[in-house]
């Protein structure tokens, strides 16, 4: 399944027993910080065991899911590539304030 953004940056709180989406691919960069639960993150075919305290990057194609032992807290932020072309030359605070 392939999802898009609609704003230049999205940021969003998720409280989850169990992925609501497998095999899920996105035409923009997500940030996924694990706040609280325990799992496995599957990326391009490769498994990585997460915990609290944990942060994901998955680029534009990457092709992910998230395997939930437990109940999950995710913080994710979305943006897409116009946003750090966008920025790129005007300041680097954005792109900071997003890590």
């Amino acid at each position: 399944m392939s999802e898009n953004i609609h704003q230049p940056i999205e940021v969003f709180y998720e409280k989850v027993d169990e992925c609501p989406l497998r095999d899920r691919t996105f035409n923009f960069f997500e940030l996924v910080y694990v706040i609280s639960g325990i799992g496995n993150h599957v990326v391009n075919g490769n498994k990585i065991a997460y915990h609290k305290g944990d942060h994901f990057l998955i680029t534009p194609k990457d092709s992910h899911e998230f395997n939930l032992e437990s109940t999950c807290d995710f913080m994710v932020i979305r943006f897409g590539e116009n946003y750090i072309k966008e920025y790129q030359w005007k300041s680097i605070d954005h792109i900071e304030c997003i890590l």
